[in-house]
Parts: structure tokens; sequence; C-alpha cells
């Protein structure tokens, strides 16, 4: 983000409940309550439109961006250390999951918006790299949430471009302590020539020649009329096995069994760990994406 940073965190009075809308509303934020990060910590007490989050012992560089002549936001790489630090917080119920959820949208090209149909809307460029947020940690020492952080971008694929491409991705890639299958080297969103052009894949592993390329509800009509060809197909011209998964398929355990199935195949590979438990703490897994992609993001910190 090329917008002006600082790290300085001027003290003052809050703007009266009014204006402080009319601000927040020029810079696209109508959802409350704010959640404001204050210098002052006396600043802003029995107010209903906001939550304080007092901040007196400074904060790294370049943490802070100016969204408009007078609004700042904290950067995306301290949003994810704020976050960070309640998943580090076991009385906090989000945990390591919900912050690689958080990671998947700063890296990704999407943003979750409760105000639009599909629930998120799609950006040009990511706002953050895991690369950038790494540097961040760096400067930021052993603040609480930090080791959190790296243990989260272990897990992270960049480029994501919405939430469901996110949860087939953290499905197929996370690790198998995590519920996930461990499937490493894959793509994000990566770019194929094909007789008809450049076309995106959703999740490739390129040196393997596979692809998986996520359907969502509004192809259901589709999916019923193709069920036979839907598993296996090659993009024109390229030479890259692509694998179709629907909506339907990630929440019928039996079908995604099957997906699992064609996916690990078509890779060449055998999930290491396959057990009963592992199994189960899966399916737990994917019932938590499936039913809790947005709550995550309702209360940042």
């Amino acid at each position: 983000m090329s917008s002006a940073r600082t790290s300085k965190l001027e003290s003052g009075r809050l703007l009266s409940e009014r204006l402080l809308a009319e601000d927040m509303r020029r810079v696209g934020v109508t959802e409350k309550p704010f959640h404001v990060l204050l210098g002052n910590t006396s600043c802003g007490r029995g107010r209903d439109d906001i939550v304080r989050h007092p901040c007196s012992d400074g904060l790294p560089p370049r943490s802070i961006i100016r969204a408009s002549r007078d609004v700042w936001t904290v950067s995306p790489e301290y949003l994810m250390c704020q976050y960070a630090a309640r998943a580090a917080d076991p009385s906090d119920p989000f945990d390591l999951v919900d912050l690689i959820l958080v990671g998947y949208e700063l890296c990704g090209t999407y943003l979750l918006d409760a105000s639009i149909d599909d629930g998120f809307v799609t950006t040009e460029e990511p706002l953050t790299s895991r690369a950038k947020i790494e540097r961040f940690c760096g400067r930021r020492g052993r603040f609480v949430g930090v080791r959190m952080v790296r243990r989260a971008l272990r897990q992270i694929s960049e480029m994501s471009n919405s939430p469901r491409e996110s949860i087939v991705s953290m499905l197929l890639t996370m690790s198998l302590g995590l519920g996930g299958l461990g499937l490493r080297g894959s793509v994000m969103n990566y770019e194929v020539e094909t007789d008809q052009g450049v076309k995106r894949v959703d999740i490739a592993w390129p040196k393997l020649g596979v692809g998986v390329e996520y359907q969502g509800r509004k192809y259901h009509a589709v999916e019923q009329a193709q069920r036979e060809d839907r598993r296996r197909n090659t993009l024109a011209g390229s030479g890259m096995t692509i694998i179709t998964v629907w909506n339907e398929d990630l929440r019928d355990p039996v079908l995604f069994e099957r997906f699992v199935s064609d996916v690990t195949n078509a890779l060449g590979v055998r999930v290491r760990v396959r057990s009963e438990a592992h199994r189960a703490q899966q399916r737990l897994l994917r019932a938590r994406l499936l039913n809790e992609i947005k709550p995550y993001i309702k209360e940042p910190s």
C-alpha cells in the first residue's frame, strides 16, 4: 500500500458520534461499533458507537496508514498481529484457524462485506503479503502474537480470490495437525496459457500439472446436468488436469472423500496419515469453515 504511514499515534479527543460516523462513511466503514486505537487511554469512555483499544506502549514503524485526510487506520500487517494476540489468548475463542482465515483475506484479492449478496467484494491487489507480514513481525520484536502470526503464515496461501477458494485451499494444504491434508506446493489463481488465452486456475500444483476449480451454488443446475463429466477435464491447450469441486462436494462427506481421492490420485501422492482420528478432525474443520466463514471478522481487536 502506497499511502502515507507512521508509527505515531496522536493523543486527543474523539470526534462526536455524528462526526465520527460521517468520517467513517467517507472511507467506506458503516458497521458499528467502530474499533478505535487510542493513544490517550482516557478517551472515549461510555460510548456505544466505539470499542476502545488503548495503546500506550508505542507502535512498530509504518504500522498506521492514512486512509483519508482525517482518518488513519492500522496497517494490514499490524492488524494481523492484533488478531494474533487474540489467538494467543487461551480465554479468547478466536484461535489459529481464525487467524489463518484472516491471513488468507489480507493476502488475497477479496474483502468480506456482509452488505453484499455474496458476502465479499473482489480487489485488484492484495492488501499485503506473507513477506510483508513477516518483515513487520521482525520489527515488532517480542510483542504478544508475533509467534502466532508466524505459525499462521506457514499455513497461508496468497492470492485467493474468494472465501470459498480459501476454504478449499485450507482443507487441501493445511497441516495434518490442523485437520488439513498437507498437500504443499500449490499456487492460487495460477495463470495458464490456453487456446483461448490466459486462464486462471483457482488452486494449482504447477510442477505436477494439476489444478482445482471451485464452482459455487449458482452453477448447481449445471452441476446436475454434467455430474458425470465434472471431475477431470483438461484446460484446452494447457495440458493441465483440472478437478472441479462444487459446494455440494464440500458439504457431503461421501462426495468430499471422493474429491480428496481425485485430487491425491491426480497428484500421485498419498496422504501420510489418514487415521480415523484425522478424518474426524478434518470433518470438524470442514464443518467449521463452511458454517463459520463470516463471524471471525466481526470483532477485531
